[in-house]
C-alpha cells in the first residue's frame, strides 16, 4: 500500500495556491462589477428560497429543488472565503498531515494528528482525489460539500420524521441561511469540528427516525456512527454517547438479547478495526501516548472550568451571535408558552434537547480554550432543538403556523442580508491577489526538490511553511511544541521525534531559536545536527539547516 501511494504521488500532493484557487480567482476577476453581481445573486437566491417556502406542493421534485437551493445558498455565499490565506494555524497542520497520509497512510506511524482523530486526515484526502491537490481552498470546499451540506439534508429529514414536511422546509431554510452567513475566520477556515458535526447530524437523524417509529436499522446506524466519534475527535465522545443513551431509553422495550448485542457490536466495530490495525503495526503505545494521554492532558482540569465561555464565544462571533440569540429567545419563549398553557406536549423531547445542549456546553468549556470554532458542535443540535420546540408549540397553535414561520424566516434573512451591505472580503482578496513567497519560503523553495522533506523545530505558527513550500514533514509531528515545552509526556515525544529524524533524514530542518529557559533545544534532542547538517541561511529567528549530501 505504501509503495502504491508513493508511486501515485511522485510529487507532493500539497500545492499553493493550487489550480482550483487560481481558476476561481481568474473567474472572479473576469466578472464585471463582480461585487454587484455577487450581491444580486445572493439576494435572488434568498428571494427564491422564500418563494419555495410558500409553495403548498411538497412533491419530491419540489423537495429536491428546495434542498438544491439551500445547498447552493451555502456554497455560493461561502465560496469566496475559501480563497483567503491561512485562517487558523490548524488548517496548515491538517494540510501537512494529509499530505503525508497520501504518501503513507499509516496513522501514528507516518503522521500524527495531535488532538484530532485520524478520520480528519483521511477525510481531507478527498481534496486531493477530487481537486488534484491539498491546500486551503480545497479543504474548505470539501468541508462545505461533505459536512455542511449533508448536515442540512440530515436536518430536513430529521424534522420531517419528527413532525411534518412543512416544518422541515422552514427549519432547513433557517439552517441554510445560518450556514451561509458564517464569515468569522474560525468558521470560514476548515476546522476539526466539522466531522464530529457531521456525525452528530447523522446520529440525530437516526434518532429522529427511531423516535418516529421507523425501521430499527436506524438504531444500528446510530450506534455505528457514534462508534466513529472517538476517531474523529475525542471531545465529541460525550455528545455521541448521550444520544446513544437516549436511543437505549427509547428502544428498551423492543430490545432482545440479539438486538442489544448487535447494537453494541455496531458501536464497537470501529474500535475493533482500529485495534487490529494497531496490533498489526505495533502502534498501541503510540496510540495511547500520542492520542489518548495527550488528549487527556490537553483537556484541562475540572477545577478551572470557564462556565461562561460559551456565551463569551458567541458574543465574540458577530456573524452568528444574532442567530444564536434569536434561537435562544425562541426556545425560551416557546417552552415557557407550553408550560404556562399547561397543554400536553412531548416533554421527553425537551429533556433530550436540554441534556444534549448541556453536554455540548460542558464539552466545549472542558479544554479551557477560547476557540470560536468549538461552537460548531452546537450548530446542528441548536436547530434540531429549535425544530422540536417549534414543532410542539405549533402542534398546539396550528393557526399561527404561517405567521410565525414567516416572521422567523424574515428575521434570519435580515441577519443574512445585513452584512451584504459591505464588500465581500473574499472577493476583494481575489481581485487584488498576487502571490509572492516571503523570503523564508523563497529560500527553501530555491534549494528544494519535489521529493524533499522538511522538519520544523518550532511551534504551530510555522506550520504554514509546509503549505507554501509544498514540502512534506520529515517527522510525525508537524511542529515540535510537544517536544520543546515541558509536560508529563515530553520524554515520549522527544524520543519519537529523534527517531523520526534518524529514520527519515529530512533534507531541511527549520529551527526557531527563540527559546525560553525552560524549553528544550534542538541540539539536545538531535546531537548529530552539526555533523549531518549545515546552517544554510537564517531568516529572522529561523535557522535553515540543510542535510550534508
Amino acid at each position: 500500500m505504501k509503495h502504491l501511494f508513493t508511486f501515485l504521488l511522485a510529487n507532493s500532493p500539497i500545492s499553493y495556491p493550487g489550480n482550483l484557487h487560481t481558476a476561481l480567482i481568474e473567474f472572479i476577476k473576469a466578472i464585471p462589477s463582480v461585487q454587484k453581481v455577487n450581491l444580486t445573486v445572493k439576494l435572488s437566491l434568498i428571494i427564491w428560497l422564500f418563494w419555495l417556502l410558500q409553495k403548498s406542493n411538497y412533491k419530491p421534485s419540489l423537495r429536491n429543488l428546495f434542498l438544491l437551493t439551500c445547498a447552493l445558498i451555502i456554497l455560493i455565499f461561502r465560496l469566496p472565503y475559501t480563497l483567503l490565506p491561512e485562517q487558523n494555524l490548524d488548517e496548515s497542520v491538517y494540510i501537512a498531515g494529509t499530505g503525508v497520509l497520501l504518501n503513507d497512510p499509516r496513522i501514528w506511524q507516518s503522521f500524527d494528528c495531535l488532538t484530532v482523530g485520524p478520520l480528519n486526515s483521511y477525510f481531507l484526502s478527498l481534496s486531493y482525489w477530487l481537486f488534484g491537490s491539498v491546500n486551503y481552498t480545497t479543504i474548505r470546499i470539501v468541508g462545505i460539500l461533505f459536512c455542511y451540506i449533508p448536515s442540512l439534508i440530515c436536518l430536513f429529514f430529521s424534522v420531517k420524521y419528527l413532525y411534518n414536511v412543512r416544518l422541515a422546509y422552514s427549519i432547513t431554510a433557517l439552517y441554510a441561511l445560518f450556514c451561509a452567513s458564517l464569515t468569522l475566520f474560525d468558521f470560514t477556515g476548515y476546522s476539526s469540528e466539522l466531522i464530529p458535526h457531521l456525525l452528530l447530524s447523522i446520529e440525530l437523524l437516526c434518532f429522529s427516525a427511531v423516535l418516529s417509529g421507523r425501521s430499527f436499522r436506524y438504531a444500528y446506524g446510530l450506534c455505528l456512527v457514534a462508534g466513529l466519534m472517538p476517531y474523529a475527535k475525542l471531545q465529541g465522545v460525550l455528545m455521541a454517547g448521550i444520544i446513544v443513551l437516549f436511543l437505549f431509553i427509547e428502544v428498551r422495550k423492543q430490545l432482545s438479547v440479539q438486538k442489544a448485542v448487535a447494537l453494541i457490536t455496531c458501536g464497537l466495530a470501529p474500535t475493533a478495526l482500529l485495534s487490529i490495525y494497531l496490533a498489526v503495526h505495533s502502534l498501541f503505545i503510540d496510540f495511547i501516548y500520542s492520542y489518548l494521554l495527550f488528549n487527556a492532558e490537553y483537556s484541562g482540569s475540572l477545577s478551572d472550568m470557564k462556565w461562561w465561555l460559551v456565551p463569551n464565544l458567541i458574543v465574540d462571533s458577530p456573524d452568528i451571535s444574532p442567530f444564536c440569540l434569536s434561537i435562544v429567545l425562541i426556545l425560551a419563549i416557546g417552552l415557557a408558552s407550553l408550560l404556562i398553557k399547561g397543554v400536553p406536549f412531548q416533554r421527553k423531547l425537551i429533556v433530550y434537547c436540554t441534556l444534549l445542549l448541556a453536554v455540548i456546553w460542558y464539552s466545549v468549556i472542558k479544554p479551557g480554550q477560547s476557540f470560536n470554532h468549538y461552537l460548531v458542535f452546537f450548530f446542528f443540535p441548536f436547530f434540531w432543538s429549535l425544530s422540536i420546540v417549534l414543532g410542539e408549540f405549533l402542534n398546539q397553535t396550528p393557526q399561527r403556523y404561517s405567521l410565525l414561520l414567516i416572521t422567523i424566516f424574515s428575521l434570519f434573512a435580515a441577519f443574512t442580508v445585513w452584512p451584504l451591505r459591505t464588500k465581500n472580503t473574499g472577493i476583494e482578496y481575489a481581485l487584488h491577489f498576487s502571490y509572492q513567497p516571503d523570503p523564508l519560503v523563497a529560500t527553501v523553495q530555491k534549494l528544494a526538490r519535489p521529493t524533499d522533506r522538511m522538519s520544523i523545530w518550532g511551534h504551530g505558527n510555522l506550520a504554514h511553511l509546509y503549505c507554501y513550500t509544498s514540502l512534506l514533514p520529515g517527522t510525525r509531528d508537524v511542529f515540535a511544541s510537544r517536544q520543546i515545552n515541558p509536560s508529563s509526556l515530553q520524554s515520549y515525544f522527544i524520543l519519537r521525534y529523534a527517531a523520526d529524524l534518524h529514520q527519515n533524514h529530512p533534507r531541511f530542518i527549520l529551527e526557531d531559536d527563540r527559546y525560553e529557559p525552560y524549553q528544550i533545544r534542538l541540539e539536545t534532542v538531535f546531537p548529530d545536527l552539526n555533523r549531518t547538517y549545515h546552517l544554510q541561511a537564517r531568516n529572522g529567528s529561523i535557522n535553515i539547516y540543510i542535510r550534508n549530501d
